[in-house]
């Protein structure tokens, strides 16, 4: 028996290698495979540089034998040849093809997880992607150390996504996020003059912490997080939109007992505090500003939909550090309420298919005015009553496409304040517009469905447009809320709980027609 075949006989079966359940039995081997499989342990062995990468390059095209050739020791040692330049190289390439594969993802899925769970041997001197991440801080080209980066990222979105059942993904992880320094080399090259370097180290940074167990270690050990902040307003959509993703991350986290961050400050909330000192919030509203401005024109079909994407994401950010982490300078707040307004009153945005955005910009908006009683002047003087009617009345009444009825989960659409945020604003709970009912529309008969269509899938479609319509009908009474919230904050005077008639205009008999209609307006909600 050849050296291939006792590794394909003896080598015990991995999760990587399928459930047997679910993946059929391998066909046995052909003699010309054998061969080949013989050939290439021996070539992976040779100092002949050419032998070697004439092995690697078979290596590549093979997943059956990366799996079961026996040859994975060999291979990852390619990886500390930092000299070796053409043979680190062509390994690189070949790993990224094994693992990153478009045409058979669960076969890439199965060659991650193959490396990392072999990693778990005692007897294998590397552990979890540390071979990978070494690279980073190599004297080798910067193209290698982003197809490094690329390859860490991979073994990280394999190990997260392994169900909690899994029987060794809890070692899997502890590996991944222990061995080799991720964050310290992400943070490496994120700090590179390279750009695609740097692009692959902040998505590695994003996946990496999207996952980990303990996300308050992960901003704790980030170095960059200015130069993270600065990719908001990078013109390349792709920075900008994974380092929104990441600042999102960073500003997420609640008090900690932790006393030191990552620039020498002491603070309360690790991930907030560590953002407010990047700049973040001046750079978030010059962004919200940038949006805005992309937003404005009136064929929405000639906005990407990356626009209201960041938008979304942009606000909640934003409010959330506005709300948390108070400052005295009051520029960056009202220029951020300002923006909130603008982007409401934009055509784009007043539409129907825009309702989810609508909903998030809204809700931000009554966040702060709760929070902050100079918000509540600012948006008065913003003469903002028009727009608000609009969402006032926004309903179901015409269908809404796929993007509309994705929920705004991550915002509180009443502008709730945050806990220890400071007190509510005083009201009249009396004068407080009842809370409407979500109301899902009958879904119509659509005269596209042929006539003979199958019972089953006719369901299928009858249920899905029903779903739909449900989470549209949502999305609209989400908006309405928001807006009556808002209508509430503006139109009633704190310290006395009466209306507010400066929202409605001046009028001739000194406010009091315009305090007439202010109440008649709010006893339409």
């Amino acid at each position: 028996m050849t050296g291939a075949d006792a590794a394909v006989d003896d080598k015990p079966q991995s999760s990587a290698d399928g459930d047997g359940d679910c993946r059929s039995t391998p066909p046995p081997l052909s003699k010309a495979t054998k061969a080949a499989w013989k050939r290439t342990l021996k070539q992976l062995k040779l100092k002949d540089v050419g032998k070697k990468v004439e092995a690697i390059h078979y290596c590549a095209t093979d997943s059956r034998f990366f799996r079961e050739g026996g040859a994975i020791a060999l291979l990852m040692a390619l990886l500390t040849r930092a000299k070796q330049h053409e043979v680190l190289s062509q390994a690189l390439v070949m790993f990224s093809r094994l693992v990153a594969s478009e045409s058979d993802p669960a076969d890439s899925v199965a060659n991650a997880l193959f490396i990392l769970e072999e990693g778990l041997n005692p007897a294998t001197p590397w552990n979890g992607a540390e071979y990978f991440l070494a690279i980073v801080s190599m004297a080798v080209d910067d193209s290698m150390k982003t197809t490094a980066m690329a390859i860490f990222t991979k073994l990280v979105e394999a190990c997260y996504a392994l169900p909690p059942s899994h029987p060794n993904r809890s070692e899997l992880v502890a590996s991944v996020i222990s061995r080799g320094e991720p964050i310290a080399q992400c943070s490496l090259a994120i700090a590179s003059p390279n750009i695609a370097l740097q692009y692959s180290g902040l998505n590695a940074v994003v996946v990496f912490s999207t996952g980990h167990p303990d996300p308050r270690d992960v901003v704790s050990r980030l170095e960059c997080l200015d130069k993270i902040v600065a990719f908001v307003l990078h013109d390349d959509a792709r920075f900008s939109h994974v380092a929104l993703q990441l600042v999102e991350f960073v500003s997420r986290f609640g008090t900690s007992s932790m006393t030191a961050t990552m620039l020498d400050v002491r603070a309360v909330d690790v991930g907030q505090t560590s953002s407010v000192h990047a700049n973040a919030p001046a750079t978030l509203t010059t962004k919200l500003q940038m949006l805005v401005a992309a937003a404005a024109p009136a064929d929405s079909a000639d906005i990407p939909e990356s626009v209201f994407d960041a938008m979304e994401l942009t606000a909640r950010i934003l409010t959330r550090l506005h709300v948390n982490m108070p400052s005295e300078d009051d520029n960056l707040l009202l220029a951020g309420v300002s923006h909130l307004v603008a982007a409401l009153a934009t055509a784009s945005i007043k539409q129907k298919i825009r309702a989810a955005t609508a909903s998030v910009l809204l809700s931000c908006l009554g966040r702060l005015m709760e929070r902050f009683e100079r918000c509540k002047t600012h948006v008065k003087q913003l003469a903002i009553m028009t727009t608000l009617v609009h969402y006032l009345v926004m309903d179901e009444t015409t269908n809404l496409t796929p993007r509309a009825v994705v929920a705004a989960d991550a915002t509180d659409n009443k502008g709730k304040a945050a806990k220890g945020g400071g007190g509510k604003p005083g009201k009249d709970k009396k004068e407080s517009p009842a809370k409407e009912t979500a109301s899902v529309p009958p879904t119509p008969a659509s005269p596209d469905v042929p006539g003979d269509l199958d019972p089953t899938l006719a369901d299928a479609m009858a249920k899905d447009a029903a779903l739909a319509a449900e989470k549209a009908a949502a999305i609209f009474l989400q908006v309405r809320h928001a807006a009556e919230k808002i209508l509430h904050l503006c139109a009633i005077v704190d310290s006395s709980g009466a209306v507010d008639a400066r929202i409605f205009g001046a009028s001739v008999d000194g406010g009091k027609t315009a305090a007439v209609n202010a109440s008649f307006i709010l006893g339409l909600w």
